[in-house]
C-alpha cells in the first residue's frame, strides 16, 4: 500500500512538473520575473533558458522534428530546470517506462494531459489543442494570446508548409515506386508506404480546410466573451464535446455565418465607424436569449 502511495505521489508531482512546463513554453508562466505568475525559484541562468523557450504567439504544433513542437519544448524546460536524467525518470513515472520520451510526452499531451486540462480548468481550457482527424497532426493555441490573425499565422507558418512537405515526401515515394518497377519485395514495401503517406496528406487537407473555413470568419477572439464560445467555431477540430453544444444551435438556426461575423468581423458591431459598440457579454446574452443557447 505504501509503495502503491509513494507511486502515486510520484506520478501526481510529475504531471505537476509538465503542466508548469507547458504554461512556460506557451507563455502563460514567467520564470524569475519578479511578481510574475509561476515566477518559481530559480537561478538567473536557468530561468533565462526557461524564457527563451517560451513561444510569443502562444501557437505550438504536434510535429516531431519540427522547432516548435510542443512535447519537445516542454522537454527541453524540463531537462533545464531538473537536469537531463532526472527529467527522463520523472516522464517514465507519469507516462509508463517504455518509449522514447518526447514520443511519450508528444502523446500524453494530445490524449491525456488536454482531458486533464479541461477538468483541472473547469472546462475552460486556457491551452486549445486542435487536431487532425486521426491526430497525426495537430496545433497548440493559448487564449490569452488568441487575435484576429492567430488562425491565418497558423495556416501560413505551419499548416501550408506542413502539407507541401508530405507532398514532397510522397512525390519522392512515388519516384521511387516508379524505378522500382511493379513487383518484387522493394516494390511492395514503398506501395505500403504510399499508401500511407497518400493517407497522411489527406488527414493534413482535411485539417487545412476545416482551420480555413474558420479562419475565413474574420474572428476577432474577445476574452470576454468566454473560452466556451471562443472555441465553438473550431468544434471540429477539438476532441471535446462541449464547444459543438454551443456552435450547433447556430447551425441549426441558419444564423451561422451571419451571426459570429456580426459579432466578430471586419464589418460588424466592433468596427463600424461612428458607432458605439455593445459590450461582448451583453451582445452575447442576446444571441443566447434568441436562440436558447447555454450560457457559457
Amino acid at each position: 500500500m505504501a509503495d502503491n502511495n509513494h507511486a502515486s505521489e510520484l506520478s501526481l508531482l510529475a504531471r505537476s512538473w509538465i503542466s508548469y512546463t507547458v504554461g512556460v513554453v506557451m507563455g502563460q508562466f514567467e520564470p524569475g520575473k519578479e511578481n510574475g505568475l509561476g515566477r518559481g525559484r530559480f537561478n538567473a541562468e536557468t530561468a533565462n533558458l526557461l524564457q527563451k523557450l517560451k513561444d510569443e504567439d502562444g501557437l505550438l504544433v504536434k510535429d516531431p522534428g519540427h522547432p516548435d513542437d510542443l512535447a519537445a519544448r516542454v522537454l527541453v524546460a524540463l531537462e533545464v530546470i531538473l537536469g537531463e536524467t532526472e527529467a527522463e525518470s520523472l516522464l517514465r513515472h507519469a507516462l509508463g517506462n517504455n518509449g522514447e520520451p518526447a514520443a511519450m510526452l508528444r502523446d500524453y499531451l494530445a490524449d491525456k494531459f488536454f482531458k486533464e486540462h479541461i477538468q483541472r480548468y473547469r472546462k475552460r481550457p486556457i491551452y486549445w489543442y486542435l487536431r487532425s482527424a486521426r491526430s497525426n497532426y495537430g496545433l497548440w493555441l493559448y487564449y490569452h494570446r488568441l487575435d484576429k490573425d492567430i488562425l491565418f499565422k497558423a495556416l501560413l507558418n505551419y499548416v501550408e508548409p506542413k502539407i507541401r512537405l508530405e507532398e514532397d515526401r510522397l512525390n519522392t515515394l512515388r519516384a521511387r515506386k516508379e524505378k522500382a518497377g511493379r513487383s518484387g519485395r522493394e516494390a511492395k514495401k514503398i506501395e505500403k508506404e504510399i499508401d500511407s503517406q497518400e493517407q497522411f496528406v489527406s488527414e493534413l487537407r482535411d485539417f487545412e480546410e476545416k482551420l480555413r473555413r474558420v479562419a475565413n470568419l474574420h474572428l476577432d477572439f474577445d476574452l470576454n466573451d468566454g473560452v466556451i464560445l471562443n472555441m465553438a467555431p473550431l468544434w471540429e477540430l477539438v476532441h471535446w464535446s462541449e464547444p459543438k453544444k454551443y456552435w450547433m444551435p447556430f447551425r441549426k438556426a441558419g444564423t451561422t455565418g451571419r451571426i459570429y461575423r456580426t459579432r466578430f468581423g471586419p464589418n460588424g458591431w466592433r468596427s463600424c465607424a461612428g458607432r458605439t459598440a455593445p459590450s461582448p457579454s451583453h451582445m452575447g446574452g442576446k444571441i443566447y436569449a434568441k436562440l436558447n443557447l447555454p450560457r457559457p
